[in-house]
């Protein structure tokens, strides 16, 4: 396979601190990744499967992370 056997998903190993980190109300998902590896259909697949079920008015889940869908991960904490 060109890009490796099975996906790497990356920060798994810290959703416990995650999640006692950050208080529910204030959570969100949004996809990011490369152009042509899936986003629209994770953004598609995050808005019908994952509800955080503390957020008013709205699914948690976003369109895009702040810094851009498609931007590299080295402008993550560059954005404005």
């Amino acid at each position: 396979a060109q890009y490796g056997s099975e996906p790497v998903i990356v920060g798994l190993d810290t959703c416990k601190q995650f999640q006692s980190s950050v208080p529910e109300e204030q959570a969100w998902l949004a996809p990011a990744g490369l152009f042509n590896t899936g986003t629209h259909l994770v953004s598609l697949d995050l808005t019908k499967n994952c509800h955080l079920h503390k957020r008013q008015n709205t699914s948690g889940v976003a369109d895009q992370v702040p810094w851009g869908k498609h931007r590299p991960a080295t402008v993550r904490l560059k954005h404005r």
